[in-house]
Formats: structure tokens, sequence, C-alpha cells
């Protein structure tokens, strides 16, 4: 066997069982025993679970019915397998699989949390968008899983991670447990999704052709055909601008920032329900400015896995600033696109040495 010391476990409860074993005992472990040691865990488990009464959590079963009573669907996603969760419910004798509209279990996605598979299959399968959906879980790595899938993470107290690890892994707000948030439930909607446009594949597209426009311009007047846009909570533009690198001669003179700061005095300083689109997976930079700026989502149309500020900004601990909700990539066929086509005309300019590397993404 090998001996771990509860606090290295602790801080990996929450995360699917193809990971755990390597990221704590090492891949060679995870080769040699990997498979023997999740066996052995799952019978100690159900025997466990047969043998115990396990306690419902305080207000685990309110707040489905809370969400129910508003007209929102509930799904539960878990990393575990089925018969882990039907053993659950047994020992603690409550259904939630029943009072729920959906069910994903570890079996239906790829990899588990913190991948974002398990949450990219449940909103496929609740016929929404990321930018739909928010997740209540009580571990880093739901939050984890929520901020690389665009859903809004909501935190609880009941497991074994500190709140500020949970802000700091992207929830955007932590509750004592399940029954805070049924006691606070206007409040938490409000936190998750202060917007009062919904945000429908439909309307994720509309936003996106408005910044791919902004970024013809922009490659109408000499500039790499990136675009973004600023809305209101409702979806109305207010402002847009594509890169403008070439025409200032200033290399922070990115399409997002350009369309930020154009939109200085049309939104109230404290806003948090603004909405930024642009083209490209925005950078540090750009991620940052969205965080500063109170943007509560961000669109991007494609991926910049090079230098994308997304996964590289530290969500803040300050209640000043939020981490935006990411959601993409949204029409990346179409921003390619105008990114080739100016390649073609550009093979010999500076820029196309980046432009080069996106095709390659």
């Amino acid at each position: 066997g090998y001996k771990v010391a509860p606090d290295r476990i602790a801080i990996e409860i929450g995360k699917g069982g193809d990971k755990l074993v390597g990221d704590v005992l090492g891949q060679s472990v995870e080769e040699k025993d990997g498979d023997a040691i999740r066996d052995a865990f799952k019978r100690h488990f159900l025997d466990s679970a047969s043998q115990k009464k396990f306690v419902v959590l305080p207000g685990a079963l309110e707040i489905i019915k809370a969400a129910k009573e508003k007209g929102l669907k509930v799904a539960l996603a878990t990393s575990g397998e089925t018969e882990f969760l039907k053993a659950i419910e047994k020992s603690c004798g409550a259904s939630f699989s029943e009072l729920v509209d959906l069910v994903i279990t570890g079996t239906d996605a790829k990899e588990s949390k913190p991948a974002p598979d398990i949450l990219a299959v449940t909103t496929q399968k609740l016929g929404m968008t990321p930018a739909q959906c928010a997740l209540v879980g009580d571990t880093i790595h739901d939050s984890r899983a929520c901020r690389a899938s665009g859903v809004v993470s909501i935190g609880v107290e009941t497991g074994k991670n500190a709140t500020d690890d949970m802000l700091e892994a992207g929830a955007r707000k932590v509750f004592k447990d399940c029954a805070d948030i049924v006691a606070h439930f206007d409040e938490v909607l409000q936190i998750a999704s202060p917007l009062s446009i919904r945000l429908t594949q439909e309307k994720l597209e509309a936003l996106m052709r408005e910044a791919l426009k902004a970024a013809e311009e922009g490659m109408r007047n000499g500039e790499v055909p990136i675009g973004a846009v600023l809305s209101d909570g409702a979806g109305n533009i207010l402002a847009s601008s594509s890169n403008q690198m070439n025409d200032t001669q200033n290399k922070i003179a990115h399409a997002e920032i350009m369309a930020l700061t154009k939109a200085a005095g049309k939104i109230p300083l404290d806003a948090r329900d603004t909405i930024l689109v642009t083209t490209l997976e925005p950078c540090v930079m750009c991620t940052g400015a969205a965080m500063e700026g109170g943007v509560d989502t961000v669109i991007y149309g494609l991926e910049a896995p090079f230098d994308g500020g997304t996964h590289r900004v530290s969500a803040p601990k300050s209640p000043e600033s939020t981490m935006p909700r990411i959601v993409g990539p949204v029409l990346p066929n179409e921003s390619q696109a105008l990114l080739e086509k100016w390649l073609t005309y550009n093979k010999d300019n500076p820029q196309a040495a980046y432009v080069k590397q996106l095709m390659k993404t």
C-alpha cells in the first residue's frame, strides 16, 4: 500500500479517480497500481455506504426545490460512477436523481473534474449554453471545471477547501452551505446571472457577428482582423472596435481595450452586467481589463492557447472585482477565415508570425 497524509488527500477531494492516483502518487504508480487502487476504493466506499447512514447536507434537497420553483432546469453532475450515486442515495434515503432534470456521472465524460468535460456534456444535454448555467460545488475542482467551461461557480463551505481557495479557483461567491444559498436565493441568482439577456447559442453568435464586423473594418484599415464589441446586459451594443495597433503605434491598442475605452461614460462605474465579445481569445492584459472593468461575460471566437489570458489570469479575491464568465469558442471558423484572408496579403508583415501560430491551433 501507499501512505499519504490526510491533508494531502483533502485538497484533492472532488477530483475524479482517473486523475487522483497519478496526481497524488505519481504517474509510475498510476501505471502500476492505478486500477487496483480505484477498485479497492470502490469496494471500500460501497461497503461503507451499505453499513452506514450518510447524512444529507443542510439545504441539499431544498436548493433543488427552490430552483424548480423559479422555473430553472436542474442537473446533478458528478465525477463519480452511477453505482456510487445509487449507493449514496440508498444510504441517506434521498433520491436526488428523481428530483432533477438530468444526471451526469463520470462515465458520461472523457475526463473528470477539474477538466470541463462533465459540465460540457451537462450543458449540451440540457440544451443550454454554458453562459446560461451555474454550478454549486464545494471544492476547488468544481470551480476550476466551471472556469474552463464558461459556467458560473457558486461555492459552499461544506468541503475541505477554504473560501479563499475557492475564490482563487474561480468561484464568484462562497456561502456557508446549501441552506445559506436557499436563504439568499434571489441574491445568488443575481450574482450568477446579472444579465437580462438569455445568452442562447443564437444570441452568442449574433453578438459574435458584430465583433466580426469590427474585425473586417479593421482589416480594411490595415489592421490584423481582430474585433471586439461591448454590450450592456440586454445585449445592446455600447461600443465596438478593431485592433488599432498599427494606426496608433500603440502596442496595447487591442480591440478589447479600445472597445472598453470607447464605452467610458456610457455605463456606471459600478456596473457588473456588461458583455465583452471578441473574435480572438483575449490576452492576459485584456482579460485583466475585463475583470477590473466589471465585465460579467467574455465571449471569444478563436482560441489563442499560446498566450490567451483566460486561463492565466488568477481570479480576484477582492469584493470589488469578479472573474468574468468566459465562453468560447463561438464561430471560430469565421474568425480564422478573416485571419487567413489577411495572411494571404501580409505574409511578410511583422505580425504574420503570430497569425501563422494561431492557424496551427
